[in-house]
């Protein structure tokens, strides 16, 4: 059995075909035990700087491209539960893809244009640092036939430090930006608010940006997430002015990338930053969000 060519979940297979599957899993000992290449640096730091010089590589070419990043759910939705590290079905993976992202069996038919996604991103947001991660990825990786190391890995809070660091806002300095999430409503709204722009100064010129527009998607817990708005969005941004799209979205953010990359713009999935800009908790719980000593209330 190929696992790429899987289109259901990994326990709704048959004994004999978990079984065959099962078969087809590498030993982890024989895999490649690095995501991030060697070159791209040995820490979090040197990694993230090395995301950083890379981004502003290809931003200099002035070409698409666009960003790309890989969690447990992305891990769950690639493996159709298959979880790679012991191996044994991911538990309660299809319950943690319905709350965290609204997955349902019907949004199967995206999984393959999910993988495409890793396989073609310039900029590819890798777990490097996290052991049980690690391996899930790179054994998934290898079942998929995907490339291990991925030669445009970068570590995958790499969005979160540009955030924090005034590189983000920097870059996006004279650009029309398109927000598109299930909050991607709520910040637009809040970002023509004097006070939310002097909150946020410290992390750049948020007042500088050529335009400002919004699409929303469904948000967690809402029917479907946004694996339902995927092709509405596609045909709502289609045609539309803007330089760069910031795309928090969960797992679905990655196919939104793809396809704006695909349409000749530049797309980052830039995961928490939103929930961080609006004051959610999520800003306390992340790596490198966390290290901002960020007030009690929302502080605008």
């Amino acid at each position: 059995m190929n696992l790429s060519d899987l289109n259901k979940w990994f326990y709704e297979l048959t004994p004999e075909q978990q079984k065959e599957l099962r078969a087809s899993h590498p030993p982890l000992d024989k895999l490649p035990q690095s995501l991030i290449p060697a070159e791209h640096g040995a820490t979090i730091e040197a990694q993230i700087e090395y995301g950083k010089k890379r981004f502003f590589e290809l931003a200099d070419k002035k070409e698409p491209f666009y960003l790309a990043r890989i969690g447990d759910c992305e891990i769950a939705a690639m493996g159709c539960g298959y979880y790679a590290h012991t191996p044994h079905p991911l538990a309660h993976a299809k319950d943690q893809l319905h709350w965290s992202c609204g997955f349902e069996r019907d949004f199967l038919i995206h999984r393959k244009e999910l993988i495409e996604s890793f396989k073609n991103a310039q900029l590819l947001g890798m777990q490097q640092n996290w052991l049980p991660w690690r391996m899930n990825t790179i054994a998934i990786f290898h079942m998929l036939g995907l490339p291990v190391p991925h030669p445009n890995a970068v570590e995958v809070h790499l969005p979160y430090k540009m955030l924090i660091d005034g590189s983000l806002f920097s870059y996006l300095k004279g650009k029309d930006v398109l927000l598109i999430g299930g909050l991607a409503g709520e910040l637009a709204s809040a970002w023509r608010r004097p006070e939310f722009l002097n909150f946020h100064r410290r992390f750049g010129p948020l007042d500088q940006l050529k335009s400002l527009n919004a699409v929303k998607t469904l948000k967690r817990g809402e029917q479907g997430g946004a694996w339902r708005s995927l092709d509405r969005v596609t045909d709502m941004i289609k045609g539309a002015t803007f330089d760069v799209a910031l795309i928090s979205a969960a797992v679905p953010a990655k196919i939104l990338a793809y396809r704006i990359w695909k349409m000749g713009k530049v797309a980052l999935d830039v995961g928490f930053v939103f929930d961080a800009l609006l004051g959610n908790g999520e800003r306390k719980l992340r790596p490198c969000l966390r290290d901002v000593p960020w007030p009690d209330n929302r502080g605008w």
